[in-house]
């Protein structure tokens, strides 16, 4: 007998298996699936169970319609197993009528925009995938419950509008990490190399199945045959040939729903063959990219929120700000963008704003680096390293520690807030008011020419102003200086530098001090790279002017050691007193009113001395030998020897000679 057209169903559906199918072909899949339809078709009506057809239309109408395995009630008739599957090219649902109304309910509900194939096993992404909701009000509710537990009805949405609920996350993402990709994609093959071992396992078990049954079937149609060309046995009765028939008949019906099962295994075994070929494809180009490469590779994704109002708030339905651990708004992104309106010309419009009010502002550019972490994911070990800039530009900047309040109607100012601060801490601070002009621009935006001038005003206003280099350190909750920071500095270089401590009527008040080891003030040129002395600056002045002037010391209690001046020409200048003084009186130089005082225990003129005025000397005034062009005694005149072309004895020069100097004892 030749083959029958069973076995050629066998052959076609082993060499399926052997082939085309395994490889997970798209097209291929598809062209052998009609092959088998071709070889199903003239099965249909032989198939178990009832098939109702009809090329036109067929139109199930009631005022309630049930479709399931339910009994006469509506009540299933099964607790599991039942199915019911809806496969057409266009599939519509429709509620009609004002109180039209589409429910779904299943512990499970699933939808995913991809086309099922002929057969339902396929999931093929098209290029039209897409799930469209349309209505005025939309909702989406995610409400905690247990098992065996019941969900409150949903609260609509008053007036239209979306609303998304959920009792634990609401997740928003356009784009997953290279790591969550690989992850998805491992997890889908790990499923599809189960699913594999099974489909491997039913293809086989039943491929033998429909063997079986087709050689049954073969053997029976080759004893009709012989029957029918009269070689039946002699004991063939009619009853035997009634029940070949029917065996047939129930062989057939038997073959009819093998090949359906084998055929439908073969089928999704070509699905889990082509899913495992392009999940490995996607997990092996993912591989191929690092994660800095991934992460800035464009995945062309966006998630956009347009509103004329926007709120973001960390709260809960009752309108509560969470202040539990963990509550907050966090926004994580490379760069962050918030721009105001603008107007054609591409101004910002008047009344742009950015509003923070917080009990604490923290801005940050620090990156972390040499994390460690414990069994629990706890953070043991990390460096936070300062980097990156921090940029405001603005017209005005205003930073500010001011209470507000409200009175009389009006908010305003109440005064500093007591106890604030401002603190500037870094290894290095720069103001400036340098202004920029004829900046030049490479094609990759970096300046490469520019001037730069100084201009503008900084003003520092407050009731005391320090500048200091300090060391401290910290014990407990107090913090006290330990020592003058080493080789600190601090510089002024200007064109003109003014220290004034006068009030708004221009009358001096106050004090300026200076105080440390080594005090040096200069009027001098420096060498131009290193800023070193080079020399006297030409045409420097210095000009110390004040009611009362000390240099040195003006207390007992403070003393200088050693004042010394070293100069080509020194004046000292007063209207009226010049004092210079040692000690307690002990020694007396003044000048005042035109007079000169000397007074000293000890007084000594060394070098050629010119006396030019009446002298008046009270005390002795001893020299080796003086010159006088004109001596006048007016009270006595006393010398052991006086020569002056006279002739004087050895024994009256040994003696003493007194003269009275009054104008009747003079000799004439």
């Amino acid at each position: 007998m030749a083959d029958s057209v069973f076995k050629k169903w066998e052959d076609k559906l082993e060499s399926l298996a052997n082939d085309d199918f395994k490889k997970g072909v798209l097209e291929a899949i598809h062209k052998l699936k009609e092959e088998l339809y071709d070889l199903k078709v003239d099965r249909y009506n032989q198939q178990q169970g009832r098939v109702i057809h009809d090329d036109n239309r067929i139109v199930l109408s009631a005022p309630e319609i049930i479709i399931g395995d339910v009994n006469l009630g509506g009540i299933l008739n099964s607790k599991s197993g039942s199915k019911v599957v809806i496969r057409s090219n266009d599939v519509s649902l429709e509620g009609a009528g004002d109180t039209g109304q589409l429910n779904m309910r299943a512990p499970i509900i699933r939808q995913t925009g991809e086309d099922p194939g002929v057969d339902g096993n396929e999931h093929v992404v098209s290029s039209i995938s897409q799930i469209v909701s349309q209505a005025g009000n939309i909702t989406i509710q995610s409400d905690k419950a247990e098992k065996n537990g019941a969900f409150p009805a949903p609260s609509l949405v008053a007036g239209g509008g979306i609303r998304i609920k959920s009792d634990h996350a609401v997740d928003i993402s356009a784009v997953t990490s290279k790591d969550n990709r690989t992850q998805v994609y491992d997890n889908e093959l790990k499923k599809l190399e189960t699913s594999k071992s099974y489909f491997d396992n039913e293809v086989k078990q039943l491929g033998k199945a429909f063997k079986q049954t087709r050689q049954d079937l073969d053997k029976l149609l080759e004893q009709k045959e012989k029957i029918a060309k009269g070689e039946r046995d002699i004991r063939t009765t009619y009853a035997d040939l009634d029940e070949l028939n029917d065996r047939i008949e129930e062989l057939s019906s038997d073959l009819t729903q093998a090949l359906y099962s084998y055929s439908n295994a073969l089928s999704m075994q070509a699905e889990n063959a082509r899913l495992t070929t392009y999940f490995k494809k996607k997990k092996d180009e993912v591989a191929k990219m690092d994660k800095e490469q991934f992460a800035k590779q464009s995945t062309n994704t966006s998630v956009t929120i347009t509103s004329e109002k926007i709120n973001v708030s960390s709260a809960d339905e009752d309108g509560n700000i969470r202040t539990n651990p963990g509550a907050g708004v966090n926004i994580d992104a490379q760069t962050m963008k918030v721009t105001g309106p603008r107007d054609q010309q591409g101004s910002l419009l008047k009344d742009n704003r950015i509003d923070i009010n917080m009990r604490t502002v923290s801005v940050s550019t620090t990156s972390r680096a040499d994390v460690e972490r414990d069994d629990e994911d706890k953070l043991t070990k990390a460096q936070y390293k300062a980097e990156g800039d921090v940029i405001i530009n603005s017209k005005n900047i205003t930073l500010e520690t001011i209470d507000y309040e409200v009175a009389d109607k009006k908010y305003k100012e109440k005064g500093l807030a007591a106890d604030s601060n401002i603190k500037l801490r870094s290894k290095k601070i720069e103001v400036s008011t340098v202004n920029s002009s004829n900046i030049e621009v490479d094609e990759n935006g970096k300046i490469t020419k520019a001037q730069y001038k100084a201009e503008g005003d900084v003003i520092v206003n407050s009731k005391t102003f320090a500048l200091q280099a300090t060391e401290s350190e910290l014990n407990g909750s107090e913090t006290k200086e330990t020592a003058l920071s080493k080789d600190s500095k601090f510089s002024v270089r200007t064109e003109k530098m003014d220290l004034s401590a006068t009030d708004t009527e221009g009358k001096a008040t106050g004090s300026v001090n200076v105080n440390a080891k080594a005090i040096s003030v200069k009027s001098m040129d420096v060498e131009k790279e290193k800023r070193t002395d080079s020399k006297l600056a030409e045409g420097s002045t210095m000009t110390l002017v004040s009611e009362k002037m000390y240099l040195g010391a003006k207390s007992k209690d403070v003393k200088s050691k050693l004042l010394q001046g070293v100069s080509e020409d020194v004046t000292l200048f007063a209207d009226k007193t010049l004092e210079a003084q040692q000690g307690d009186g002990k020694a007396i130089l003044q000048l005042t009113d035109g007079n000169t005082a000397l007074s000293g225990s000890k007084s000594q003129i060394y070098g050629e001395t010119t006396i030019n005025a009446n002298t008046e000397v009270k005390g002795e005034i001893k020299v080796p030998k003086a010159t006088i062009d004109n001596l006048e005694v007016k009270t006595s005149f006393k010398s052991p020897n006086i020569s002056d072309g006279i002739s004087v004895p050895a024994a009256a020069a040994a003696g003493s000679l007194s003269a009275k100097t009054k104008a009747e004892d003079a000799p004439m």
